[in-house]
């Protein structure tokens, strides 16, 4: 799978996706992976999925009511307010873009003085296309690539995917990341 921003990685990454039933089984998968502080973000992280989850179908409502059918984009504003959310106790991090170079496995996302820019060009990339699952894995792919905030990225991005995919396909329940 070729993404926008595929370029930044030294080598392709494919994240695996699960479909699970419940919100409570999202919640856990999603923080699953992170051994550091799971299972404590858990309740959480439920908690969000379903007001963000209510919140997105309540703005697509408005947005039909006036003509738009297009859904809501994934703006840096929204994914920096559920990263305050999420990560409330990093005072110094929390809903902030990283001020420093991190590393995640053999991925160097990018410094620091270039993600403003980035974002900016996620957001604008993904906020005209129809979102169906094959975006949503691109969009995820691209935000966990560019790797915006110093910690929580995985969940902030597992926490839009689940929403969007079970807004779309409700039957099928939530589609939550298995890294």
């Amino acid at each position: 799978m070729g993404t926008y921003f595929s370029s930044l990685r030294i080598g392709p990454w494919e994240p695996k996706f699960e479909w699970v039933r419940t919100v409570e089984e999202s919640a856990d998968q999603i923080n699953r992976y992170h051994k550091e502080d799971y299972p404590t973000k858990v309740l959480l992280t439920q908690e969000h999925l379903t007001g963000i989850g209510e919140y997105f179908v309540d703005m697509v409502e408005k947005r039909a009511e006036r003509g738009l059918f297009h859904p809501i984009e994934i703006t840096s504003a929204f994914l920096k307010h559920i990263h305050g959310e999420l990560f409330s106790e990093m005072r110094e991090y929390a809903a902030c873009w990283r001020p420093g170079r991190v590393e995640v496995g053999i991925h160097h996302p990018p410094g620091p003085e270039e993600l403003e820019k980035l974002m900016t060009q996620l957001e604008m990339l993904y906020e005209d296309r129809e979102i169906d699952i094959e975006m949503l894995i691109d969009w995820y792919t691209d935000f966990e690539t560019i790797h915006p905030f110093h910690n929580g990225n995985g969940r902030v991005g597992g926490v839009i995917v689940a929403v969007y995919s079970h807004h779309l396909y409700p039957e099928k329940g939530w589609l939550s990341p298995l890294q």
